[in-house]
């Protein structure tokens, strides 16, 4: 118990570490725009007090909460040419893309589905997350739900889906689906129909399960928060401290760059010195969000159980009010925010570092491929320019 007191202390100094680090130093960074809304739909950005309603032409930017109402409804385009179709009564977060070394889009499902049509183009590579597990895919369509259980469900209607879920990893390929509970039980394949699915069912039915089972659901939910709380204060740690094998690796390609074979191999080295460090840092992205996830469908609950008692059993309401302390006394709103320093720190680090030695192309980076074709663009138009001023007359 003192070890895992003086772990919390140690994470409350991170905390106020990476939290004054970042007063002051917020930027809103671009990841996609609105193509079209209707219903009620808003989306918060970091440092805004409240949510602002959106429009078609709006932009969306690391960190955005955006959440649909009832009847509202959204398309987002990312900038990775992906195509996002947030269904009612559905949140999602919209993910730092420079948290992982090709930068690109990701975002977190917390609750509700959405519907996702993949760019088949290079760099684009999405991810999908939720509280139980991450979607990553390519070119692909497929449909996603997280429901108020913490369970997930991933189904594919055309390419290929790696789904990650806990401990384990399968492939979906076309009409199949898969739904990850919170539990560590073994992933399995379904067949899926996409004409006769029905997501909204999926939900309700979802939310109905946790009803009648709150009493054994929201100790499990508290558990899992426990280790997530822990995991992601170690990813935050381990990031930091490994980011040191990327400075030397700098330093000694540096050194060497009169040395032109020297200078490659020390190159290489540092351009799988920065694979890893982007590795943890994805791997941050994803522990604080199986973190913030947990955490805010957990009070979700606790709120629930205070508006609606009636509709959980006495044994339910006397789980979830014991529970109700520990859960709030964790901070988890603190270590996100600590987190989304941290990330922010070490990714505009790696990223400096990959512009200085032109590692983008190795990366495969996004924002390579899309410099390389807007060169061609240029290219082009030029070429089109001189042959229309050099036709014979």
């Amino acid at each position: 118990m003192e070890s895992l007191k003086r772990g919390r202390r140690l994470a409350g100094l991170v905390i106020v570490f990476f939290l004054a680090a970042a007063a002051g130093a917020e930027e809103l960074r671009r990841e996609g725009q609105f193509q079209s809304v209707s219903g009620a739909v808003t989306a918060q950005s970091v440092g805004q007090d409240k949510p602002r309603p959106v429009s078609q032409g709006d932009l969306v930017y690391a960190q955005d909460r955006v959440v649909s109402g009832p009847n509202g409804k959204a398309q987002i385009k990312l900038d990775d040419g992906s195509l996002i179709t947030l269904q009612p009564s559905s949140r999602i977060q919209i993910l730092d893309s420079r948290a992982n070394a090709r930068h690109s889009s990701s975002l977190l499902l917390l609750m509700g589905w959405l519907q996702a049509l993949v760019a088949p183009e290079e760099g684009a590579n999405l991810e999908v997350q939720t509280a139980t597990a991450v979607a990553g895919v390519r070119g692909t369509s497929f449909t996603v739900a997280g429901a108020a259980d913490c369970s997930s469900r991933v189904a594919v209607e055309k390419g290929k889906v790696e789904v990650q879920g806990h401990s384990q990893e399968m492939t979906l390929v076309p009409n199949q689906q898969m739904t990850v509970e919170l539990t560590d039980k073994p992933l399995a394949a379904q067949a899926y129909d996409p004409q006769t699915a029905n997501w909204a069912g999926f939900l309700s039915e979802r939310s109905r399960r946790l009803a009648k089972n709150a009493d054994r659901l929201a100790q499990e939910m508290d558990r899992e928060l426990e280790r997530r709380h822990q995991r992601a204060v170690q990813a935050q740690q381990t990031l930091a401290k490994e980011f040191q094998g990327v400075e030397r690796a700098a330093q000694e390609a540096e050194a060497t760059k009169d040395q032109p074979d020297v200078y490659q191999d020390k190159r290489t080295a540092l351009k799988q010195s920065l694979e890893l460090n982007y590795s943890q840092a994805s791997n941050l992205q994803h522990q604080d969000g199986y973190l913030i996830s947990c955490d805010e469908i957990l009070k979700q609950l606790i709120q629930d159980v205070k508006e609606h008692p009636e509709n959980y059993s006495a044994a339910a309401r006397k789980r979830v009010a014991a529970l109700e302390a520990q859960v709030y006394a964790r901070d988890v709103t603190g270590v996100h925010q600590a987190n989304q320093a941290t990330l922010d720190s070490y990714t505009s680090k790696l990223d400096a570092l990959v512009a200085k030695y032109e590692l983008g192309r190795e990366l495969q980076q996004r924002e390579y491929f899309e410099k390389r074709q807007q060169q061609e663009e240029e290219w082009l138009k030029k070429w089109r320019e001189f042959q229309e001023q050099h036709q014979p007359q």
